[in-house]
């Protein structure tokens, strides 16, 4: 059996995030043989059973631009399997399978957040969904959205969640971690408000972490902690490698996360599988993957509620056996078995 991967660019780059992650996971979990879409002049490690298929900038742009009226098999023929978190059309009757990776459907869910031309964009780009012989969803929030906003059967998405081989040693210092990008929907905003909420309220000599690209709202983050007399307890680390994150989540007692919404969050289950607690948003996502056993759930439109969390992490201790349900959960094997079953069900093999 022939096998494509043409997935985007987001494990190629250097400021790799939780799409990233979901990449590595495929490229790195697949047994069989297959090609795989690279950047041109790419040298990003590879499994020995991956073979690069290199496209120029000119061919990129090419296929980016007429994939939306031309299927994904005119570019890359003579495949059995396309595995892809591009949006494409798939020829009426080929014999081509066609797999589509969605990672979230916050566009839809929360369209205030996004631009008219990125709307349009998603609109259009769901009008593929109905063409592809099976989405693959990394949640089963993700899931349940797919089915309820574009009435996809539920026998038609399959969930493999993302996951992670992420371990460290936390040594639970005076430390609040935030890791992730700086967009609108992060809610960085009342997250920082909370933390000088807290600060208030208690003797704490806490400090707040926020490790990411300072690109999005940083300026505007920036301009809130100068206002709020906060340069020396509130940080802004810039992207971080990931030897620079295990040093980060050693010194922490805590990681917070309360998005408006999200995919899934890598992060929680980075924190959560190494005993350190989590304050995230009460969210249908974040109670799917942590429960109250590990989580402090917040109303993150409240600022008091927010600030409220920060006292309240002290009496949340994570138990040996509830880090060993997410290992177990969250587990690279799992992964690996699902869309290992995945590719042989696509060949026809039971």
């Amino acid at each position: 059996m022939k096998i494509l991967l043409y997935l985007g660019d987001a494990y190629f780059i250097n400021c790799r995030v939780g799409v990233g992650t979901y990449h590595s996971n495929i490229i790195f979990g697949l047994n069989a043989a297959y090609d795989i879409v690279v950047p041109e002049n790419c040298s990003v490690k590879l499994p020995k059973n991956a073979h690069p298929v290199h496209l120029s900038k000119i061919k990129k742009g090419v296929i980016s631009l007429f994939k939306w009226f031309l299927p994904i098999n005119v570019f890359f023929k003579n495949y059995d399997c396309i595995i892809t978190d591009s949006f494409s059309f798939k020829k009426g009757k080929c014999d081509t399978r066609l797999f589509m990776i969605v990672h979230d459907c916050m566009v839809f869910t929360e369209p205030k957040n996004y631009t008219f031309f990125q709307r349009l964009y998603a609109r259009i780009a769901s009008k593929t969904f109905k063409q592809a012989d099976c989405i693959i969803a990394v949640s089963e929030t993700t899931k349940q959205a797919l089915h309820d906003i574009f009435r996809l059967q539920y026998n038609r998405i399959k969930t493999i969640s993302n996951i992670t081989d992420f371990y460290v040693e936390s040594k639970k210092e005076k430390n609040f971690l935030y890791i992730g990008d700086m967009r609108k929907t992060k809610n960085l905003h009342n997250l920082i408000c909370g933390f000088s909420a807290f600060l208030k309220d208690s003797n704490s000599s806490d400090n707040l972490i926020i490790a990411g690209r300072k690109k999005y709202e940083y300026e505007l983050l920036q301009k809130l902690v100068e206002d709020l007399k906060l340069e020396d307890r509130v940080v802004f680390t810039g992207y971080v490698s990931e030897e620079e994150k295990r040093k980060l989540f050693e010194i922490a007692k805590a990681l917070v996360l309360i998005s408006d919404n999200e995919g899934f969050g890598i992060p929680l289950i980075e924190a959560a599988l190494n005993g350190l607690p989590v304050i995230c948003s009460d969210i249908p996502i974040f109670h799917e993957i942590l429960d109250e056993e590990n989580a402090i759930f917040v109303d993150n439109k409240n600022v008091q509620s927010i600030s409220n969390s920060f006292s309240k992490i002290e009496q949340k201790n994570i138990s040996p056996q509830a880090c060993q349900r997410l290992r177990d959960k969250y587990s690279l094997e799992t992964f690996h078995k699902k869309i290992n079953e995945l590719i042989l069900q696509a060949g026809g093999k039971k």
